[in-house]
């Protein structure tokens, strides 16, 4: 699983700065155009019925993900994983932040921390916005709110696919 050393990094100012122009320019344009079709954006760390609110939207869009690639998920199921997850949103333990566009959810994470580290477990977007990548806006957000709160590494969790590689920038990973 990979993970986002920020120790590794100064501030979220250098971190960004670490992509390319290219990608950065990227996104401030996939920014603007989502800003466009869909209003203002906003970041959010949710907690209570905002936060429980925001889960069932999240597990909409991730059960429909799954089932329009035919992919099944006993954590996504409305199976006691799925009760499991809800019961730690509902709680607290969990930590929720959703980027809003015009006050609406385009782009949900669900994660949990530890002392030092933040475990990103469940992402999912809007699928209406895909063009936009507001996924991919949520995580960059999320990444500098690690840097506020003092976290020095950002878990992207298992599998280690291809856009992990590309967040963590180093071949930061843990067994």
């Amino acid at each position: 699983a990979l993970y986002i050393d920020l120790h590794a990094y100064p501030s979220f100012g250098a971190y960004d700065a670490s992509f390319s122009s290219t990608t950065r320019r990227n996104r401030r344009q996939r920014r603007r155009k989502l800003e466009a079709a869909a209003g203002p954006l906003a970041f959010e760390v949710l907690s209570g019925s905002e936060a429980e609110a925001a889960f069932d939207t999240a597990i909409a869009w991730k059960r429909r993900w799954l089932a329009e690639r035919g992919i099944s998920s006993p954590v996504f199921d409305a199976g006691p994983w799925e009760a499991l997850l809800r019961s730690m949103v509902s709680s607290g333990a969990a930590i929720v932040m959703c980027l809003k566009a015009g006050g609406a959810p385009v782009a949900i994470e669900v994660g949990f921390a530890d002392r030092s580290t933040y475990m990103a477990y469940l992402g999912a977007f809007d699928p209406a916005h895909s063009a936009h990548s507001p996924g991919q806006e949520q995580m960059l957000r999320t990444i500098a709110w690690c840097f506020a709160q003092g976290f020095t590494r950002y878990d992207l969790l298992a599998p280690a696919d291809d856009y992990k590689r590309q967040w963590a920038r180093t071949d930061t990973s843990v067994a």
